[in-house]
């Protein structure tokens, strides 16, 4: 049986603080503000430093065996001393760096990346400006470990292989976002052929348009002449004395769709508004049906929702705009939604929306928006390969949210001691 030390960060035994000051050095280093790290990775160089010529911030030198966390209250941001780090760079006294001996850094690498760690530092921190932990409080950061260092290396490649499928995920999730903007101007600008091909100008032919170049069978028109239906119309949501109608807790009553819930191309629920039934009488004509297109009036106007059959029979609310698209409608409202979000639509519904402090959208701006004259079946084309590209994303996601859930559970156990993996998976030489 493997026994756990219980200490503090202020216990000479283990843990040297690091104080500021630098030793001299020739040429130029890299100098790292907090602002260079997100999470555990740097993100960018705060300058090229000499040792002569450096901010009085940068006044904390990396050395072997320690580790490194921003001394900002609510602030998850932690470097392990590589050769890099240690040969290469200077970091910001908003660090504070603690030296180890008789214990793994990769180990206390993760204890940093820990909730226990990050909820002493938060109570610990103090300060009028901006709250931080000092070296001081830091002393008093209660800290348990296994003492057999091979024990402490298991636990921390565990998390450490956890945290490598996380980055990975990541590093897709990224792929396809990236991907997925390129694909979408691509689809939007080009379209897809009666074949299922995209088209491009090596072949197929295009011609100029108001909106740029576009394939020879598509026209550019305004919104409103063509697209809606004879029977189409947009119109603002509720105004003036209804607005005290809204409730947010009543059992039973109907959610009304404000700016605030139009979260990208869907709804959030989390924080909708409600309106008795007996209330919404006044407000039948802002009742929402399957298709209809919801968009924010004010303040982000990139804001769009298409209407899903579980959302009819709610309103739309003040802020809002509702576009309803009749039975000759030749408008696909899913592709509308990528149009209109796209640099196509945003470019002209920023120049025409009114208003200087705020950007106001009106019914106009959106019935004069140009869009392509695209026939229905490749509109539906067209948002069928982006669904496609949407769906990989989000089920990466979902593995993502599992894989930083389990992380989460495994530090709190195996950090702790509170939970012993089995021998076998300790003895593994090598964890997938």
């Amino acid at each position: 049986m493997i026994d756990w030390i219980n200490t503090y960060l202020a216990d000479n035994e283990y843990f040297k603080i690091r104080s500021s000051g630098i030793s001299f050095f020739e040429g130029k280093k890299d100098y790292l503000s907090t602002s260079s790290v997100e999470g555990t990775e740097i993100v960018n160089i705060e300058e090229e430093i000499s040792y002569s010529k450096r901010p009085s911030r940068a006044n904390m030198q990396p050395t072997v065996n320690s580790v490194w966390f921003a001394k900002m209250k609510n602030t998850l941001k932690v470097l392990l001393a590589d050769e890099y780090l240690i040969n290469r760079t200077i970091l910001s006294t908003g660090f504070c760096g603690i030296e180890l001996k008789g214990i793994e850094k990769d180990f206390f690498y993760q204890f940093l990346l820990s909730y226990d760690f990050n909820v002493q530092k938060n109570h610990l921190s103090e300060g009028s400006t901006q709250e931080a932990i000092n070296n001081s409080k830091t002393k008093n950061i209660k800290i348990r470990f296994p003492s057999d260092l091979s024990e402490q290396l298991k636990i921390s490649h565990i998390l450490g292989t956890l945290d490598k499928s996380i980055t990975s995920i990541e590093q897709l999730i990224a792929k396809y976002q990236h991907i997925k903007t390129g694909l979408l101007h691509d689809l939007l600008t080009h379209g897809i052929d009666e074949q299922g091909n995209l088209r491009s100008e090596e072949t197929h032919t295009f011609k100029d348009s108001p909106l740029g170049r576009i394939p020879v069978e598509w026209e550019v028109v305004s919104l409103k002449k063509k697209m809606i239906g004879a029977n189409g119309y947009i119109q603002t949501g509720p105004f003036g004395s209804q607005l005290h109608s809204y409730e947010y807790l009543i059992d039973g009553a109907i959610p009304v769709i404000m700016p605030q819930d139009i979260n990208g191309t869907s709804i959030s629920t989390e924080k909708i508004a409600r309106i008795s039934v007996l209330k919404a009488k006044s407000l039948v004509r802002h009742i929402v049906r399957e298709n209809d297109v919801i968009f924010a009036r004010r303040g982000d106007v990139s804001r769009i929702a298409v209407i899903s059959k579980n959302q009819v029979g709610w309103f739309c609310g003040t802020g809002c705009i509702l576009m309803r698209l009749e039975r000759d409608s030749i408008l696909y409202p899913h592709w509308f939604s990528y149009f209109y979000k796209s640099y196509l639509g945003q470019n002209q519904i920023i120049a025409n929306a009114v208003g200087l402090m705020m950007i106001n959208l009106n019914s106009s701006v959106i019935n004069g928006l140009l869009i392509f004259d695209v026939p229905y079946v490749e509109q539906v084309r067209i948002v069928l390969s982006m669904k496609k590209i949407e769906n990989t994303i989000e089920n990466f996601e979902i593995i993502l949210q599992k894989l930083t859930s389990l992380k989460v559970g495994l530090m709190q156990d195996l950090l702790s001691g509170k939970v012993r993996l089995p021998d076998s998976i300790f003895n593994l030489t090598h964890i997938e």
